[in-house]
């Protein structure tokens, strides 16, 4: 389960048959990211007889519009609405994928010494699309080419001892509309990265804040007898 994501893909990928899915949608909007797996154990592999043909083990990639795991248990008040959109879409030979929205997956990656790896792989047809990699404002790499389901750029470009968060990937289209781009982030290590729990010293224990956590341990602990009493009635 992602704890936290500023991207707006999530995404499964099989090296061996290099393919794979991603999902898309605002992450704003939808925060819960999650692979979810039976286990190995006896009761996994039960489960895996039941819910494939003869290929398991499996993974399920979930995800949750306005909430940070899989279901919504919260009530809709009269009228309420709740939109949202989300995508579902196959991508194949990018490997680990560092953006992506519903036109084009890229991935950027260290590939040896001096070297990165980048692949740009296309849900369309662009012609004359133009990918390029900078270091700041210095072009370390640019092509200009068709990218489409089955044309997929796959290059290794020398960038020696550049940090990687100077390091920009960009695709444009044929009239040079930006779709995409991505820059790594800068690492780091600190306390503000790790998830506490909500009896950790990492915030006030308002009132406010104590009917909030009861509220979200009611909607997801009881879940199961409201449905069941619900089905009743």
């Amino acid at each position: 389960m992602a704890y936290h994501s500023d991207f707006d893909f999530v995404g499964g990928y099989d090296y061996g048959k290099e393919a794979g899915i991603l999902h898309v949608a605002d992450h704003h909007v939808s925060p819960g990211k999650k692979q979810w797996t039976w286990g190995c154990g006896d009761f996994g592999q039960a489960w895996d007889r039941n819910l494939t043909d003869n290929n398991g083990p499996y993974i399920e990639l979930m995800t949750g519009m306005f909430t940070d795991n899989q279901p919504d248990f919260t009530w809709l008040k009269p009228f309420e609405e709740k939109v949202f959109t989300q995508y579902f879409m196959p991508y194949k030979k990018v490997g680990k994928v560092t953006n992506a929205n519903t036109e084009v997956v890229l991935g950027l990656e260290a590939a040896g010494p001096g070297m990165s790896r980048i692949c740009v792989y296309a849900t369309g047809v662009y012609p004359n699309a133009r990918v390029a990699l900078r270091a700041d404002d210095k072009i370390l790499y640019e092509r200009t080419c068709t990218l489409s389901p089955v044309d997929i750029l796959t290059e290794f470009v020398t960038t020696g001892e550049i940090p990687a968060h100077k390091l920009t990937l960009t695709v444009y289209d044929g009239g040079g509309r930006e779709i995409l781009s991505y820059t790594p982030a800068e690492a780091e290590c600190s306390s503000s990265n790790i998830a506490l729990g909500s009896g950790s010293s990492s915030g006030p224990n308002t009132y406010d804040r104590t009917g909030f956590l009861s509220k979200y341990c009611f909607s997801y602990l009881t879940f199961p007898l409201r449905s069941y009493i619900m089905l009743v009635i």
